[in-house]
């Protein structure tokens, strides 16, 4: 009925995720991106690519990078990291924009090395899934000006964004 692009918003939408994709994609316009635990990194491909300046992916697992680079391929601008997001081993200050999904749960190494990989001013947007107690207070630690802002009460989805000052 919609065809691909159309029943992929759709989930989206009714996940919740619209909002935050809406507020990543309108912070990478021209900017240098890092997706913390970008999976498959479709994230990256389908909808960063045209929009950012150069973009990369981290994620811990080696056959979802693998899938990542091979979709990839013949694309510049952007590339795929196994590493785990505690220690990305990446320049710092490198970036204008980190962002990922449920980071908090990670606890707080993996936030800490967002805000080490941000360049001052640049952004930092974490998605919660279901918001537990402790990841507000993990994500205020490393970064004390962060706002959040919760939508939907069947997503239960949290979006935390802060500046690096």
């Amino acid at each position: 009925m919609f065809g691909p692009t159309g029943e992929r918003l759709a989930r989206r939408a009714r996940r919740g995720d619209v909002e935050a994709e809406d507020m990543i994609a309108s912070e990478a316009v021209g900017a240098g991106v890092l997706h913390m635990g970008c999976g498959d990194g479709s994230m990256i491909i389908e909808e960063l690519y045209d929009l950012s300046m150069y973009a990369i992916g981290v994620d811990d697992n080696a056959k979802k990078i693998t899938t990542a680079m091979r979709a990839s391929a013949g694309k510049g601008r952007c590339e795929f990291v196994c590493r785990p997001l505690e220690v990305t081993g990446l320049s710092g200050s490198s970036f204008d924009l980190v962002f990922g999904y449920n980071l908090a749960r990670r606890g707080l190494m993996a936030i800490d090395e967002a805000r080490r990989l941000l360049r001052h001013r640049g952004v930092f947007i974490n998605v919660e899934q279901n918001e537990r107690r402790g990841d507000a207070q993990n994500i205020g630690t490393v970064f004390p000006n962060v706002d959040a802002t919760r939508f939907g009460i069947l997503s239960r989805l949290t979006i935390f964004r802060a500046v690096k000052s």
